[in-house]
């Protein structure tokens, strides 16, 4: 393995600000991705010094940075990331973007642990409940087997997860935005608080055009009887099979979106192929452009504000941090 290090410039700017917080987004991913610090879940187990377990691309005040920590965060936010790699260029921004979430993410950690930060026992139960609830039971599973990790491993991890939001936490107790900044901005901004034309669609799939036939017919005359229990006139199928949604019509793919420029509350549309099955969509309401006022935006914007003036705090601590941290990279291969 190379063995030149490379020192951060104390005048380099944070990525955060750099390539933007879509990028930075990637140390936040949800409780779905697996461990920064449990990465070697089997420590007897001997590791290819070619190994992505074995590549260290940074150390954060002597901790490593490995190849498979990043792959591991690039792959939970972009899933397969083959194809980036086809673009030499973009990989290497990815990548770039990808270590730094993780040393923001060390740094974060190293800082809670520091303060003496605790999770309780209670704490810790309630984020696996929710990440299981999330995922699904089998799905959960199967994310363990794919990393070849034991459910210790995983909670090691949310409890690490949890450490860096407590400390980012105590960082923003003090940022707020008060009515007066809410309103002012509502008002210098109306033109981009406006609810987008859209649809309250409900829709159930069926097995095969057949059933599909079926079942508008049944629909038409006003019975949605045979196969669906629960079934009611007003509504399509079941509750546990039908999805009723609210969606921006101009957002839809030109195929999807056709349809509903001409749609009326009522309506059934053209049956869509799906995985083999057919969805059957009705239209349940449709709702044209307008302004939203100042009591209806009013949740939103504020979430947007504080969001920002804690994103602007979390980059003055990430700037200050990085420069009182030993921080070392290893090239890119």
């Amino acid at each position: 393995m190379i063995k030149q290090l490379r020192q951060r410039s104390r005048t380099r700017k944070p990525v955060a600000s750099r390539y933007g917080r879509i990028f930075i987004a990637l140390l936040a991913v949800a409780l779905v991705t697996f461990p920064a610090q449990a990465a070697d879940v089997t420590p007897h187990r001997p590791i290819p010094a070619s190994s992505p377990e074995s590549v260290v691309l940074a150390t954060v005040n002597g901790e490593p940075i490995t190849e498979q920590q990043v792959l591991r965060r690039l792959q939970a936010v972009h899933g397969d990331v083959e194809p980036y790699r086809q673009d030499p260029n973009r990989w290497q921004r990815m990548r770039e973007a990808g270590i730094e979430a993780e040393i923001r993410d060390r740094l974060l950690l190293q800082a809670a642990i520091a303060e003496k930060l605790q999770v309780s026992g209670q704490e810790l139960q309630e984020a696996r409940a929710r990440s299981e609830k999330l995922l699904g039971e089998e799905r959960f599973r199967s994310m363990l087997q794919k990393r070849g990790a034991t459910e210790t491993d995983y909670d090691a991890f949310l409890r690490e997860r949890l450490l860096i939001d407590k400390y980012k936490s105590k960082l923003f107790k003090d940022v707020s935005v008060d009515e007066e900044t809410l309103r002012s901005y509502y008002d210098g901004h109306q033109e981009l608080f406006t609810q987008p034309r859209r649809a309250h669609l409900e829709s159930v799939l069926v097995e095969d055009r057949e059933a599909a036939r079926e079942f508008l017919t049944a629909l038409e005359s006003g019975d949605v009887g045979g196969t669906l229990p629960g079934k009611q006139n007003d509504t399509i199928g079941s509750a546990e099979k039908v999805q009723r949604r609210w969606v921006f019509i101009d957002a839809l793919p030109p195929e999807l979106r056709a349809p509903l420029d001409a749609a009326k509350a009522g309506d059934i549309l053209e049956p869509v192929e799906e995985a083999g099955q057919t969805r059957i969509i009705r239209v349940l309401a449709v709702e044209k452009a307008r302004p939203l006022s100042f009591a209806e935006a009013r949740d939103g914007l504020q979430a947007t504000l504080l969001h920002r003036r804690q994103e602007t705090l979390l980059d003055d601590w990430y700037a200050q941090a990085i420069k009182q941290a030993s921080i070392e990279y290893r090239p890119l291969l």
